[in-house]
């Protein structure tokens, strides 16, 4: 009784205010012409959060929110709510939709699912506690809104903790998001600890957001609102702990030894690995990556406990953990003396931000980092700048410097251009550098798929291609340097104006390429590269019935995050060689000023040399 009175409080007390002002705000609401970019706009939302060690409902959300396209209708038209079944139980307090001055409830016994996290996988009942609640809104069209409401709910554990077991508690809450939202909140409560830290760091005035900080009695509630919280379409150059995001930090560990203690205690097991014995350390990455393949899943969800090796062998599909854990133990098995690591690659003052300041959580022995972040095991070296280890030592941790290796890819282009302005191309890629990444994506993907593929990126490079051939060097040696040859042949490479021939697409293409986005721009960015990024690009062009103008001069521009040189000469036959080198300074940040002058820059570097061709 004393639990159905605590939920019914609950929703009592956040449904009455919301249910007042609802049709109001769906009335007074914006449109797509107001957010262009947008594909829904967040009403409302509010979001509570009960951190204390004798919360019954630790979470409690409410979205009301628009659709504004119809790509929003496909990727919001149904909610869904992840949670451990062993540790948490949902319940849905509202799902319905307004449209056309009516409200259109949810099915509950059709319209909300309890599915696996995992079910499209071979992993689908190796995690049976990973669920996730599924919830189908009916009559979602554009302009139409989906109201959402539920709690998370703790459920009894068969081990209960001591009345003097520390609760640990530790996370981050960044206000950033790629939909606008309005008339935002979010609510955390904390029990009155002492060994609580908590911040809001990364101030920014375009928020209009409030932040107050409350102690009444055994408990600490902090709150943040805001007004405004503007769209951040999300780009692959922008890192997530991004400045101008406003983001709340809090952790109750003491220090990081507390926190490798609290890690061990799980993972650390008197186990020992019965199976195949490596006679190399090719042998074991080959074996952890074509054998043993990674499933995404939160550290939050699954803890630190890991799976039994022989369940592990068996399903081959498998957390970070528990493929951490069975390197551990056949380095074990090998005779070396192992232990388990976290990569870090952000500045952090506070333990336990895993999610956000760590890339992996892995295994470090004899002087050596074994990175299992992704298919592409590889060891000996870090990913990204600045990149230090934190050591899990059983007594004591401890943070270990690696040095950076370089990640180098050359391009190598050939274009054999027709007097009829068309061109056959071969273009050759080496991705130098103990880790490659097109290791495991040129590995796991089909025929079919991989055809469509490199069609793609020869269209990228020139449009109106089209694909002749390719092939794969070195994808499974890792002794070797990967590489990949594409035969293509292009369309209408050039356009001939009286005896002129002009280039239809840019020859050269600059590193600084890759971070000119489709968006309008409205922050600086900052730019995190991987360990000495840099790339060779060499251009060979063979004329037919055609010559050169002129030979350009060397160009060289630099900025603050790029270094760019392009040089031109002339070779046998004829031809004309290009010669361009892109470095990457890391990491670094770019304003919008900077940003619109790199941009130029390399715009003007294009253009000169859109008429270098004539006719004979």
């Amino acid at each position: 009784m004393k639990k159905f009175l605590l939920i019914f409080f609950v929703i009592f007390v956040f449904a009455i205010p919301f249910a007042q002002n609802t049709e109001d705000l769906i009335k007074n609401s914006p449109t797509k012409k107001d957010y262009p970019l947008a594909d829904i706009i967040t009403l409302k939302q509010v979001t509570t959060m009960d951190q204390r060690k004798s919360a019954t409902i630790s979470a409690h959300v409410y979205k009301l929110y628009k659709i504004l396209s119809y790509s929003g209708r496909e990727r919001y038209g149904q909610e869904r709510v992840s949670f451990d079944k062993g540790l948490n139980k949902v319940n849905i307090i509202k799902a319905r939709v307004y449209k056309d001055g009516k409200w259109y409830e949810v099915d509950r016994k059709k319209g909300i699912n309890e599915l696996s996290r995992f079910s499209a996988l071979s992993s689908g009942d190796y995690y049976p506690n990973a669920r996730q609640i599924v919830v189908v809104f009916p009559q979602v069209e554009v302009n139409s809104v989906i109201e959402f409401e539920y709690t998370v709910e703790k459920v009894n554990k068969k081990k209960k903790k001591k009345d003097d077991e520390k609760h640990f508690t530790a996370g981050m809450r960044r206000f950033q998001n790629s939909q606008p939202k309005l008339n935002y909140a979010y609510k955390i409560i904390f029990d009155n600890d002492k060994d609580l830290k908590f911040k809001l760091e990364n101030d920014n005035k375009n928020y209009n957001y409030s932040y107050n900080v409350g102690k009444k009695d055994n408990e600490i509630k902090i709150e943040f609102s805001s007004e405004k919280i503007p769209q951040i379409i999300y780009e692959s150059n922008m890192i997530r702990t991004s400045k101008f995001s406003p983001t709340f930090l809090y952790s109750n560990y003491i220090s990081w030894d507390e926190y490798g203690k609290h890690v061990l205690k799980d993972i650390i097991t008197k186990e020992q690995y019965k199976g195949k014995v490596f006679d190399s350390e090719n042998d074991l990455l080959h074996f952890m990556t074509n054998e043993i393949r990674k499933v995404y899943f939160s550290y939050r969800m699954s803890g630190f406990k890991p799976s039994k090796l022989k369940k592990i062998l068996k399903n081959k599909y498998v957390g970070e953990v528990d493929k951490a854990y069975l390197l551990y133990k056949i380095l074990e098995k090998m005779g070396k003396k192992p232990q388990y690591v976290f990569v870090k690659y952000d500045k952090i003052d506070f333990p336990d931000f895993i999610r956000s300041s760590f890339s992996a959580f892995t295994v470090y022995a004899d002087g050596k980092l074994y990175n299992v972040n992704s298919d592409s095991i590889n060891y000996d070296q870090c990913y990204y700048t600045n990149c230090k280890a934190l050591i899990l030592g059983k007594d004591k941790v401890s943070w270990k410097k690696f040095k950076n290796e370089p990640q180098k890819m050359v391009t190598k282009l050939e274009l054999n251009i027709l007097d009829n302005g068309d061109a056959d191309a071969t273009v050759h890629y080496i991705y130098n550098g103990k880790y490659s990444s097109r290791r495991s994506s040129y590995r796991t993907v089909d025929e079919d798929d991989m055809q469509k593929r490199m069609e793609r990126r020869v269209n990228g490079l020139f449009p109106n291609s089209k694909l002749k051939d390719y092939g794969l060097k070195n994808i499974d040696d890792r002794t070797k340097t990967p590489e990949l040859i594409i035969n293509f042949h292009i369309k209408y490479l050039l356009k001939f104006i009286k005896n002129r021939a002009f280039f239809t697409a840019p020859l050269v293409h600059f590193s600084a390429d890759r971070y000119f986005s489709k968006q309008d721009r409205k922050y600086s960015m900052e730019i995190r590269n991987y360990a000495g990024d840099y790339s060779i690009n060499e251009i060979i062009i063979k004329l037919n019935g055609l010559k050169f103008s002129y030979i350009p001069e060397n160009l060289e521009f630099k900025e603050k995050c790029f270094n760019n040189k392009i040089s031109f000469t002339k070779i046998k036959d004829g031809q004309l060689k290009i010669e361009g080198t892109n470095i990457l300074i890391p990491p670094c940040e770019i304003t919008l000023d900077e940003y619109f002058k790199l941009q130029k820059e390399v715009k003007d570097v294009s253009s000169s040399l859109e008429n270098i061709i004539i006719k004979k």
